[in-house]
C-alpha cells in the first residue's frame, strides 16, 4: 500500500498541525453544509442575469415613485437594512418600514429583481404586450403567478400616467427610468 501522506501546516506559534481526513466524523461534515433557501433556489434559475442591478433598479423605482416617510419622525426614509431587501430604516429613530407597503409590490412573495426585469422586458417589447404566459415561460412560474405579476406591472404603469405629461415630470418623479444603463447580463 505505501505510507500515508498527511499534509502539515505551520501555525503562528511554530507548531506543526497535521490533518487526517479519516479522523473526522461524518456527522460533522454533514452539519456544516448549508441548505439553500427558496429565494436562493429561485435565483439560481437566472445565472445569466445581473440580479443586483435589477434589485437596485426596483428599489430605486419604488423609492422615487412611492416615497416613504418615517411614521414618528416624518422624515424621508433612505437607509436600507442590509439583511432584508424589503425594509427601510429611519436614520433618526431606527424605526423600520416596508419598502413595498402601499405599492403594487405589496405582499409579493418573489424577489424584487423580478419586477424590474419584467418592466424592462415590456419596454423592449413595446408596442407588443407582455402576456401572462410569456411571463410564465421567462420565469418558470405558475400561471397564477404570471397573471399576478402582469396585473401588478399594469397597476404600476397606470400609476405613472399622471407623470407622463411631459419629459420634465418624468425626470422629476422617476429619473431612474430615463437614465438607466444596460448592464442586464453578467459578462
Amino acid at each position: 500500500m505505501g505510507p500515508t501522506f498527511l499534509p502539515t501546516v505551520q501555525s503562528k506559534k511554530g507548531l506543526l498541525i497535521t490533518y487526517d481526513p479519516n479522523t473526522l466524523k461524518p456527522n460533522k461534515l454533514a452539519s456544516k453544509q448549508t441548505k439553500l433557501t427558496a429565494k436562493d433556489r429561485f435565483n439560481s434559475k437566472f445565472p445569466h442575469l445581473n440580479l443586483d442591478y435589477y434589485t437596485d433598479l426596483t428599489k430605486n423605482l419604488i423609492t422615487h415613485c412611492y416615497p416613504k416617510n418615517c411614521p414618528t419622525c416624518k422624515i424621508p426614509l433612505t437607509k436600507g437594512v442590509s439583511t432584508r431587501e424589503n425594509v427601510l430604516r429611519c436614520s433618526k429613530c431606527n424605526g423600520q418600514v416596508s419598502l413595498t407597503k402601499d405599492t403594487p409590490l405589496e405582499h409579493l412573495k418573489l424577489p424584487l429583481f423580478v419586477f424590474s426585469y419584467l418592466l424592462i422586458e415590456s419596454i423592449e417589447l413595446f408596442p407588443l404586450g407582455l402576456s401572462a404566459s410569456a411571463i410564465c415561460r421567462k420565469l418558470s412560474v405558475s400561471k397564477n403567478t404570471g397573471t399576478l405579476l402582469k396585473r401588478r406591472l399594469q397597476i404600476f404603469l397606470s400609476d405613472l400616467i399622471p407623470f407622463s405629461g411631459s419629459l420634465q415630470n418624468w425626470e422629476k418623479h422617476c429619473p431612474i427610468i430615463l437614465k438607466w444603463e444596460r448592464p442586464y447580463f453578467i459578462v
